[in-house]
């Protein structure tokens, strides 16, 4: 890819770089149990992506609870939260672009 910058009188300046394509990341499943057996007790989410090198595990419009760029851990993973309350957990797949996509469960 090149980039090209002309100024008002016509001077020129460039800049390339080599670009990899990657595919979109994707989250193929993403459970949580829909109860814990007391509040603050730990719930087993388990999950599989496609195409992701970084994984987010977060409460929707929160903080991430677990996060990981290990790819065994990114392509089928499992991972206890503790939630304490009713909790919605949001999956967040990142490629190496930066491109996400995420996947909530409740």
């Amino acid at each position: 890819m090149t980039l090209v910058a002309y100024d008002y009188l016509g001077l020129k300046v460039s800049q390339s770089k080599r670009i990899k394509a990657v595919k979109a990341p994707k989250v193929v499943t993403f459970t949580l149990p829909t109860t814990v057996a007391t509040a603050g007790g730990p719930a087993s989410a388990a999950w599989t992506t496609t195409n992701a090198s970084v994984l987010v595990l977060r409460i929707k419009n929160g903080p991430a609870v677990f996060t990981t760029s290990t790819a065994a851990m990114i392509t089928a993973g499992t991972g206890n939260v503790y939630p304490t309350r009713d909790t919605t957990y949001v999956l967040e797949a990142y490629n190496a672009a930066g491109t996400w996509t995420r996947w909530r469960s409740r």
